[in-house]
């Protein structure tokens, strides 16, 4: 067939989103003339437009982004014939705009009743041809239909030379497991009609005929409406009236990897028809399950939690309610009160009782061999959405003389399915807290009646295209769960399952993500009657394990072979030891002794209950008698390893994805009430000891291509309330050090982006990088006080976090952090009135993070490989700051912190500063604004050396432990474009952090604003602003001075914000800025905001020799001068600041870069 390669000449470049929107002309152009016979040749003119996406009830993707048109391929096909009178694509168009018309003209077609379609960004995307006659399938060269070979979608349509060729292309994704990172060159299909109002009747089907008439003249025939193949669902999570939630993950099941180009009429979807892929080598089905997502997004109400995800079309219906066995049925139940219930009922497994993942709302038989495409179960691929959180709140407690009105339950079972959530305060209340996993089909939505759900709605699983979901859901306990584990097979709520447990809120211990040593208290008795049980998320799996005589033996739970439980990783990560009392641990590993040995004397969970074998010590450390009746409580250390599972300390096998950000491991210790759900999904237990440990917190998407080394972090800083000082008798780094890869570095200060270089510099006893052994851990010149010897066991105090009595706006008791005590290497008065205490105890500032950390190998020094918790230099807390909005606990709370003690821009307010590795204090209330720590004492009360009080200590994870680099390991989250060097990429960050890129400019905002975060891509200036780049205009706000570059700016007070807030909001500076010599991209630029600037700062662009002048940014800061003044922030080469900034300021303009 031949193509019309023609040149456009009058194409109207204009798009929009959203809603089904069409362009049109006048419907009297149709009339024109007489229609003729069918197929003369005849020249037409066509528009076409983007709709807005249909809601139906905050993405990465821009508005703009999802409107994007790059190419439009356009066909027209004789109804009666099937014959293609059109195929053309049309290249180079890079629209974005919303609700207009872009015209085609001069269209070379064939008259009569015709079929016009057409398909956006067919350049960039991929297809498939299928169906069920052969002659309707398309090959194209140079790609095997038999291997599953995903071919260019604008090839296929290339040779869609009849109408049932066309119908046969789907449109697939490259990579099925990705639901959140569609690019903005969507896919999006056309269909014509004469109106350019949106009608919905046109989509849902097949397009209608339309005559093109045999006339002379040229014709302006009508529109073209393009919508988008995929959805978008939004999904708000809130708690109900006392609950707490904290989401864990979420995943998209059922994602079709596949979409008719052209809509089907009803539940007709591409993935439940094709067989192309089925002989594709690790090629399962058409459906996938996305990567699990452990990010959320705050709701827009900020009491919420939100996530969002695109997903092809996958229209589904509810079988026919019918009866089966019993009472049973399938389908939606119409005299079910809960209808919503029935959608989630799932087949249980033939004498298991297990569920099955078939839905009886979906299929009529119990059989997974017919859950594929074409099967009489297919509509079991509903798309539906699992999301995991933790769940706390208080439940009331027993009424004395509470009676079970249960048969076979126990008092306190009957009344743990009855318990109301109340206020935490309430007397003798209950902790209730579990783990649960919701399950929620998408649709939901449709044939509602005054905005209540109907048998209809309940039947509705669609999906469509081209629409925007919103879904909200409101958790308000745990009760169905605990019901359903006790009761063992009535599911109230069958899309809710999980782990719950009751406990005393002293008996619950919640543990950070690095090594953590704390002691509990159980008697003898309780010792050998011991129940436990492990919960253990592990990538996509969660591993449960029970106690030995569970009836549970094997599937990675303990066996009675103790050499195999040692070498299970998610069984032992929690050891014991005998403990004389409360304010002493015991030693994780003696000195000195064989590993074989230093690995029994650590007690595994099956070892704690056996009392004959492993008695207790008494306070001297004396064994006691292996009495398995006794009473009398006695002490025990617990050992948590860090939240890490790797091997060796050659940590470079990307393993870190499979347990960074992915919620926490739970060990349940006595268990005196234990139900489990015939299902295996539901369980219920009243503990003496709930233990939780966090998992590693980042802000990288782990789904990156590419990625390998990242930075973790832990959640609080449990050396808070210890007074902080730099040991001033510690060199400053200054020489040549050669590394772990026997590469050089010279240092003049300490390294600004290698914490753990620092660290290593400053425990190296002769402070080199190679040195294999750095300071003792124990001792005066240690890092952890001295250890105690009692009857030949070794035992070390206990972490103390002090208590901060009213200073600063802070009141706190004193805690104890599950870590070892620190030895202060300074005991005499430097005591500051802006110190959290009164006490003489100093520590060094560089060894607070040292007892994240353990003493492995028992040889009483520090090793490479033992720093694995250290704390961070400013430029990875820079990191941290941009990444603000992917971490569970950032370092700074706004929300939280309603004003500051001292006010804005006082050094006083030392509770929100933390202290880096390389000297340097960060002022977080002020975003990264920053100033140098003096040693020691040094500096008066009024100067910016008032001590820190915070730190946030980090681990890197995938890189090789034993070495030291003088070059940091860690990827940084954002790089350069490697084609244009001007154009700065964050390329790992997670999507939460990223802003959406706009066109045009920022207004002034606060440092904690959304418009303070940074967009996938920016373009920085080649130039600072001149007066000959700069077009100023006469009356602008701010002006150029007499020196070269730089601005004039009011630096007294008022009239410096005011001056700044007016040239920023009207972009006078960077509005006239240009670096093009036709100056085509005047208006494209904008001032920075703060976190651009300083990535630009770090990259040594905004850099002077001196710091004579600043450069200026778009941010002000959050907490107001006494004045009610918000100041600006700026950097400098000496550092980032808010100040007055008056006198010699540049700007360096940026602009977003849209739609790559």
């Amino acid at each position: 067939m031949m193509i019309d390669k023609r040149k456009v000449r009058n194409l109207a470049v204009l798009l929009c989103t959203g809603l089904l929107l069409l362009t049109a002309c006048k419907d009297e152009a149709l009339y024109e003339g007489g229609y003729g016979p069918e197929g003369e040749p005849v020249t037409i003119n066509l528009k076409w437009s983007v709709p807005e996406m249909d809601v139906r009830s905050r993405a990465e993707m821009s508005d703009a982004d999802a409107a994007k048109v790059n190419d439009l391929w356009v066909g027209i096909y004789n109804v009666a014939t099937g014959e293609c009178t059109y195929n053309y694509l049309y290249e180079g168009l890079s629209t974005t705009d919303e609700h207009n018309a872009h015209l085609l003209d001069n269209i070379e077609t064939k008259s009569g009743s015709s079929y016009i379609v057409a398909v956006a960004n067919a350049k960039t995307n991929f297809g498939i041809s299928d169906s069920d006659i052969p002659d309707e399938i398309i090959n194209v060269e140079g790609y095997d239909r038999e291997n599953g070979d995903y071919i260019p979608l604008h090839l296929l349509l290339s040779q869609a030379d009849t109408w049932q060729k066309y119908l046969s292309i789907s449109s697939v994704l490259a990579t099925p497991t990705n639901v959140d990172r569609f690019s903005a060159d969507l896919v999006m299909n056309g269909v014509f009609h004469k109106s350019n109002n949106h009608d919905a009747s046109l989509f849902g089907k097949l397009p209608e005929p339309i005559d093109i008439p045999a006339v002379k003249q040229e014709v302006d025939l009508g529109y073209i409406h393009l919508q988008r193949l995929i959805s978008y669902n939004k999904f708000t999570i809130q708690a109900g009236e006392h609950i707490t939630i904290e989401p864990i993950s979420w995943q998209v099941h059922n994602n079709p990897v596949m979409s008719y180009l052209q809509e089907r009429e009803g539940d007709n979807n591409s993935a439940d028809n094709s067989l192309y892929f089925e002989n594709r080598e690790g090629y399962v089905k058409n459906h996938s399950i996305s990567n699990p997502s452990y990010i959320f997004a705050k709701s827009q109400d900020n009491n919420g939690y939100a996530f969002d995800f695109y997903q092809y079309e996958n229209k589904q219906t509810a079988v026919k309610h019918a009866q089966t066995t019993g009472n049973d049925y399938v389908g939606i139940n119409p005299d079910n009160r809960n209808f919503y219930a029935d959608r989630e009922r799932e087949f249980k497994a033939d004498g298991e009782g297990t569920n099955t993942g078939i839905y009886k709302s979906l299929c009529s038989i119990n059989s997974k061999d017919e859950v594929r495409p074409k099967g009489a179960n297919v509509r079991n691929f509903a798309s539906y959405v699992t999301f995991r959180a933790k769940v706390s709140y208080y439940v009331e407690p027993m009424p004395d003389g509470y009676t079970s009105t249960t048969d076979g339950l126990s008092n306190e079972e009957d009344w743990a399915m009855k318990a109301p959530a109340v206020h935490e305060n309430t007397s003798n209340a209950m902790l209730r807290t579990g783990n649960a996993t919701y399950t929620i089909h998408l649709g939901y939505c449709e044939g509602k009646e005054g905005g209540q759900p109907t048998l209809t709605t309940a039947q509705d699983f669609h999906c469509r295209r081209n629409t925007k979901y919103d879904y909200t859901v409101t958790v308000n306990g745990l009760k169905n769960i605990v019901v359903e584990a006790i009761n063992r097979t009535d599911e109230g709520n069958p899309g809710a399952e999980g782990d719950v447990t009751d406990a005393g809120k002293s008996q619950v211990i919640e543990l950070d993500a690095h090594y953590t040593v704390f002691n509990i208290q159980l008697t003898n008795r309780q010792r050998t009657n011991l129940k436990w049980r492990i919960s253990a998320p592990y990538g996509a799996t969660t591993h449960t394990l029970k106690w030995l005589d569970s009836g549970t033996e094997g599937n990675g739970n303990p066996t009675s072979d103790t050499e195999v439980n040692r070498k299970n990783k998610f069984y032992n990560w929690i050891r014991f030891k005998p403990a004389p009392s409360e304010g002493l641990y015991a030693i994780y590993r003696e000195f000195n002794i064989d590993n074989g040995i230093a690995d029994t004397d650590l007690w595994t969970l099956e070892d704690l209950r056996d009392v004959e074998n492993h008695p207790g010590i008494d306070e001297q450390g004396n064994v006691l008698t292996a009495d398995g009746d006794d009473t009398t409580s006695h002490w025990y250390t617990v050992f948590v390893n860090e939240h890490v599972y790797e091997e060796d300390a050659d940590e470079t096998k990307n393993n870190w994805k499979n347990y960074v950000d992915i919620g926490d491991r739970t060990v349940w210790l006595n268990t005196e009430i234990y139900h489990e759900s015939d299902d295996k999904e539901s369980v219920y237990m009243q503990s003496q000891y709930m233990i939780t440990q966090k998992s590693i917190q980042t802000y990288y998407n782990r789904n990156s291509e590419g990625l390998n080394a990242i930075l973790g972090m832990e959640y609080e800083n449990e050396s808070y309330g210890l007074n902080l000082r730099w040991d001033g008798n510690i060199p400053t780094p200054n020489g040549t050090y050669t590394d772990g890869k026997d590469e050089s570095i010279t240092m003049n200060g300490w390294n600004a982006d290698n914490g753990r270089w620092d660290e290593w510099y400053y425990l190296s006893t002769d402070h080199t990088i190679v040195n294999k052994t750095g300071k003792d851990w124990n001792g005066l010149n240690g890092i952890l006080q001295a250890v105690q010897k009692l009857n030949g066991r070794t035992f070390i105090p206990r972490g103390v976090s002090p208590a901060i009595e009213n200073r600063q706006n802070e009141n706190k008791l004193k805690t104890y952090p599950a870590v070892y005590a620190l030895q202060p290497f300074y005991t005499q008065n430097w005591q500051r009135g802006t110190d959290p205490t009164d006490t003489y105890e100093y520590y060094d500032i560089l060894s607070v993070c040292m007892n994240r950390n353990r003493d492995l190998n028992g040889n009483g020094k520090i090793d490479k490989d033992e720093l694995r918790w250290y704390l961070p230099a400013s430029g990875k807390y820079l990191r941290m700051i941009l990444g603000r909005h992917s971490m569970k606990t950032p370092l700074m709370d706004y929300d939280g912190t309603t004003k500051l003690p001292y006010g804005s821009g006082s050094a006083n307010n030392a509770r929100f500063h933390y202290a880096t590795s390389d000297k340097i204090m960060l002022w977080v209330e002020e975003g990264v604004s920053t100033s140098k720590i003096k040693d020691n004492n040094q500096g008066s009360a009024n100067d910016y050396s008032v001590p820190p009080w915070q730190v946030r200590c980090v681990r890197n994870l995938g890189v090789n432990l034993n070495l030291i680099l003088n070059n940091d390991p860690v990827q940084t989250a954002y790089r350069l474009d490697e084609d244009n060097p001007n154009i700065v990429v964050l390329e790992y960050y997670d999507a939460s952090s990223v802003r959406g890129a706009i066109r045009g400019h920022l207004q002034v905002h606060y440092v904690n604003s959304n418009s303070n975060m940074v967009a996938r891509r920016f373009e920085y200036a080649q130039n600072p602003c001149t007066p000959n780049n700069t077009q100023l205009a006469s009356d602008a706000a701010v002006k150029f001075s007499s020196v070269a570059g730089n601005l004039e700016l009011d630096g007294s007070g008022t009239n410096y914000v005011l001056d700044w807030t007016t040239s920023v909001n009207g972009n006078q500076i960077c509005g006239t800025y240009s670096q093009e010599s036709d100056g085509s991209d005047r208006g494209t630029w904008r001032v920075p905001n703060q976190k651009e600037l300083t990535i630009m700062r770090r990259l040594g662009i905004c850099n002077n020799d001196d710091n004579s002048y600043k450069w200026m940014s778009c941010t002000q800061e959050f907490y107001p001068q006494p004045s009610n003044m918000r100041r600006f922030f700026g950097v400098h080469k000496g550092g980032s600041t808010v100040g007055h900034l008056g006198g010699s300021l540049r700007i360096r303009c940026v602009r977003d870069v849209i739609g790559q």
